[in-house]
């Protein structure tokens, strides 16, 4: 396993497939909320800086169905049910797949020129807006928006941080990757209110993902798992998988 340097990006080259029962394509695997693609049921979705585009996944290829405009600078997509998230400089975007090959606009919801990863729980987004280098500009925060209405998200608080970047949340638990500054532990049960339970500062951290108990974060020095408890706060390592890093 090893990261590339391309230009001002690092791509991990690493599959994740956290899916329950079998592989069929009914299953979604579980990404971090820093990828560029998505697949929900038989599609795979790709955002390509302004553009959305759409394959069909066959049982051994990808077909190419269409592309989307969208917006400006796409950065990160994430797949709830039938709605597609997608976190750009200038907004987060909704679109519907309500018909799979066909997505369709829903809301642009627009704040403060940013870097935006985003993920969604129940009817929750959580997107973190950060002045880091890929953007040279914006704020540094955590935003939790209510989605319960697609037609019409509310912001419902915005959490201010150092340099946040990736994001996972798991019930009550969110955990937001700040790169040297490491990886936060928060107790969101009160979006109004969201608490810091449990730091890691010897770790730079770049992106996570938290299903069951489990994390797995990427970051600067390798992949790592950690067992995780929100009711006790904790975080234990248990792995560290180092990664050859090559600038091309």
């Amino acid at each position: 396993m090893r990261i590339v340097h391309l230009g001002s990006y690092w791509l991990l080259l690493l599959l994740v497939a956290c899916t329950e029962g079998d592989s069929s394509l009914n299953s979604t695997g579980t990404g971090g909320s820093l990828t560029r693609f998505a697949i929900q049921g038989a599609h795979l979705y790709v955002a390509t800086n302004a553009t959305l585009n759409v394959y069909a996944i066959n049982s051994n290829s990808f077909s190419h169905v269409k592309d989307v405009a969208v917006g400006f600078a796409l950065e990160t997509i994430f797949a709830k049910g039938e709605y597609l998230y997608m976190g750009a400089r200038d907004a987060m975007y909704i679109y519907s797949i309500a018909d799979p090959a066909n997505p369709a606009f829903i809301f642009r919801y627009a704040h403060i020129v940013s870097c935006d990863p985003v993920v969604v729980q129940g009817n929750r987004a959580y997107v973190t807006l950060s002045s880091g280098s890929a953007c040279n500009r914006g704020a540094n925060a955590l935003e939790i928006i209510d989605i319960s209405n697609p037609n019409n998200p509310i912001l419902i608080s915005n959490y201010p941080m150092n340099s946040p970047g990736g994001l996972a949340i798991d019930g009550d638990c969110l955990f937001v990757c700040e790169g040297v500054n490491g990886l936060k532990m928060l107790n969101v049960a009160n979006p109004l209110n969201p608490s810091v339970i449990n730091t890691l500062s010897n770790i730079n951290s770049y992106d996570v993902i938290a299903r069951n108990g489990l994390l797995t974060l990427t970051g600067e020095d390798g992949v790592f798992q950690f067992q995780y408890d929100c009711a006790l706060h904790s975080l234990q390592q248990l792995s560290k998988i180092p990664v050859e890093r090559e600038n091309l």
